[in-house]
């Protein structure tokens, strides 16, 4: 853990680079933030004590632009610090919510570059229900029988929406 005289910000920008693509942010995180007390041959004090990683994100903005988006972006940042420093240390820092809340986002990720703004509900449906049943293989998790209806309902809804679109 990090300690300083000083309460850390959750992301602090150290240096904005120029590059070809635009700029790059180089960002530390911080989390796990708590006060603690020490005392040494200066006496005592209080200081803080944290967990830190520092990492280089892709901006395609402005300059102008940087302290919004490190703002809006600040709780996706914060996961991928977190990402980051468990892959580095090889040791848990999220939380089951944050995981949740990653997976969320990763799917949402995913759903988003797939779905095209024409594609009707059914399709989009389609994809969700094919992305669900990947999770599911790939957690080596058996659907719930809830799940299962669901599926049927959505299959159902899909194919209905195939056989319009062809009588089109």
């Amino acid at each position: 853990m990090t300690r300083s005289t000083v309460q850390p910000e959750p992301l602090r920008l150290w240096r904005l680079e120029q590059n070809d693509e635009g700029l790059r942010l180089h960002i530390s995180a911080h989390w796990n933030v708590h006060q603690i007390a020490v005392e040494d041959d200066q006496g005592p004090r209080q200081e803080w004590e944290y967990d830190q990683i520092r990492f280089i994100v892709p901006y395609e903005g402005t300059r102008e632009a940087v302290d919004a988006f490190l703002v809006a972006q600040e709780a996706r940042l914060l996961l991928i610090a977190k990402t980051l420093w468990e892959a580095k240390h090889d040791a848990p820092t999220l939380t089951d919510a944050e995981k949740g809340l990653a997976i969320d986002q990763q799917t949402g990720c995913a759903i988003t570059t797939k779905i095209h703004p024409l594609v009707g509900i059914e399709e989009q449906i389609g994809i969700l229900r094919a992305d669900l049943a990947a999770l599911h293989v790939a957690l080596g998790v058996d659907p719930t029988d809830d799940l299962v209806r669901l599926n049927d309902i959505a299959t159902a809804q899909i194919n209905a929406a195939k056989a319009e679109k062809e009588a089109l």
